[in-house]
């Protein structure tokens, strides 16, 4: 029976990347990695968007690049994932009538 629930879970996440299925496993896909992103706490290291430095070093350039990973993340999720998720909707309704 596990058997059958791991083949199914890869065979869908091995849909297509221009089909429905493919464009909703991409947003969850970026939806998780942000969720990881943000339980990490990288949002705390976001403050080089104002010009200041997140741990108080100006030379701390780890931080940084963690800080501008959570706001690829965060602005993935805020305008790729929605277009993703409308993108699948909208394909699934044209894939129901095949004379449009």
């Amino acid at each position: 029976m596990t058997t059958g629930f791991f083949k199914r879970i890869a065979q869908t996440w091995r849909a297509p990347f221009f089909s429905p299925q493919g464009f909703i496993n991409r947003a969850i896909g970026l939806t998780a990695i942000f969720a990881v992103c943000h339980l990490a706490g990288l949002r705390e290291y976001t403050s080089f968007i104002s010009g200041t430095s997140p741990t108080g070093d100006q030379l701390d350039t780890f931080m940084t690049v963690l800080g501008c990973a959570y706001f690829v993340f965060y602005s993935l999720l805020v305008l790729v994932v929605p277009v993703f998720i409308l993108a699948a909707i909208i394909f699934r309704i044209a894939w129901n009538f095949p004379g449009v």
